[in-house]
């Protein structure tokens, strides 16, 4: 079983995708699934390849962008609207070009079925801070068919190590705060709350 803890050893490899300043291998592992989800039975095994995000991509990532957008209104209607069609993909194409943003895929048998959206982010210039840089996870998602057979934490473990080698400090990412399946998620993956959002009408 290849793991992405495995990251490291192969990068020796000749199977590679560019990804931002760095080289990924585009590489599989295998997981058991444990329950029907309609897409596998407990007797089948989930092959899941990991790769850094290409153009040809955009359609299906918008599809999955859709999905993260009727969320973010669900929780926060106040400030979150639904994208007018093709607008994510143009946006899709625009941060492919950009060298402080990355998108990292998992696909099915060539059927992508999750993303993460990362940019590299420093602190502020402000003399109190340490002079650290991050991670920040903009957007996140697997395919709700797919969840809860591992696939987010591969993908969390890519993210992770883009940013090791990006000679980032942390990760980063925001959770609203009635989705606590998220939350869990990320504190199942190493994170913890070091801050709250707060804000207030103007009234």
């Amino acid at each position: 079983m290849i793991s992405l803890q495995n990251l490291r050893e192969l990068w020796s490899g000749n199977n590679t995708n560019t990804f931002q300043n760095v080289v990924i291998p585009c590489f599989s592992w295998h997981s058991q699934a444990e329950f029907t989800n309609g897409i596998h039975t407990e007797s089948e095994i989930v092959m899941i390849t990991i790769r850094s995000a290409k153009r040809e991509d955009a359609e299906t990532i918008e599809k999955l962008y859709a999905e993260l957008e009727k969320d973010a209104v669900y929780y926060q209607p106040e400030h979150f609207v639904i994208s007018a069609e093709g607008k994510r993909t143009l946006q899709f194409y625009e941060l492919l070009e950009d060298k402080c943003q990355a998108v990292i895929v998992a696909e099915d048998a060539g059927v992508i079925i999750g993303f993460a959206h990362v940019r590299l982010m420093s602190v502020k210039n402000i003399s109190c801070l340490k002079r650290q840089s991050n991670v920040y996870i903009q957007d996140m998602i697997v395919n709700e068919k797919y969840r809860n057979l591992g696939i987010g934490s591969r993908l969390m473990s890519a993210v992770k190590e883009y940013g090791r080698q990006n000679n980032a400090d942390f990760v980063r990412t925001q959770v609203f705060p009635l989705n606590k399946d998220g939350l869990r998620f990320y504190q199942r993956n190493g994170f913890s709350i070091t801050m709250l959002t707060i804000e207030a009408p103007m009234i």
